[in-house]
């Protein structure tokens, strides 16, 4: 899957572009993720409907044709990290790349948020252009962490709960652990399997430690004495 972040604004603080860097070199080749920044129409007096308009033409000449558009806009909606990582997942089953759009100073012009698959929301609080572009990308990596179980995203159970752990032999399929939320996983180690049933209810090491056997059982390590 491709994601492109399609923004306006060629502009950042050394800040903001060393982060975004990072973070984008970080992605693997099959969760491919670029950014487009666009040039900010020149305000010049210009009323803001004109402006919006002009932006819009810019982003969807950017845009391929064919891809699921996804626009972050104040009133879309609201999504955790774990929230995040499962719609990544949705969109990878679509087919489709996904263009992630973020609008210039006055935002996204209404035609354009017409043709929208979906519009989410970084924040409830407004946030600077160039920190919204550095966030989208860290929560795009947050979510890719979280699907691949790499140690990035330290959330303790949930990885294992929502996305499977290699180590525990659980698919990578987040429907199938919807239901074992209350299984804590400490570290995503794999618990300790339950002692197994012997003679009248004992574990095999109890039922060993009886007195007239013949055969002593090795007792396993950390196991307690039987009675």
């Amino acid at each position: 899957m491709k994601i492109t972040v399609v923004t306006i604004g060629h502009r950042l603080p050394d800040w903001a572009n060393e982060a975004c860097e990072d973070y984008l070199k970080r992605f693997p080749p099959d969760w491919k993720v670029e950014v487009k920044a666009l040039k900010a129409e020149p305000r010049e007096g210009k009323p803001v409907a004109a402006i919006m308009a002009a932006e819009a033409a810019r982003m969807e000449a950017a845009m391929d044709k064919g891809v699921r558009r996804v626009i972050l806009d104040e009133r879309g909606t609201r999504l955790t990290s774990v929230q995040l990582a499962e719609r990544t997942e949705a969109w990878l089953h679509d087919g489709r790349d996904v263009v992630l759009v973020i609008g210039g100073a006055d935002g996204i012009d209404p035609q354009l948020k017409q043709t929208a698959d979906e519009a989410i929301r970084l924040s409830d609080m407004t946030l600077p252009h160039a920190l919204a572009r550095v966030l989208l990308l860290e929560q795009l990596y947050r979510a890719w962490s979280l699907r691949n179980n790499h140690p990035y995203h330290r959330a303790g159970s949930t990885v294992a709960v929502c996305f499977g752990h290699p180590r525990l032999g659980w698919p990578h399929e987040p429907a199938a652990f919807l239901l074992i939320e209350p299984l804590v996983v400490p570290g995503l180690a794999k618990p300790a399997p339950p002692p197994v049933a012997g003679p009248a209810g004992r574990t095999p090491r109890a039922a060993a430690a009886r007195p007239g056997r013949g055969r002593r059982i090795p007792r396993s390590r950390g196991a307690g004495r039987g009675p």
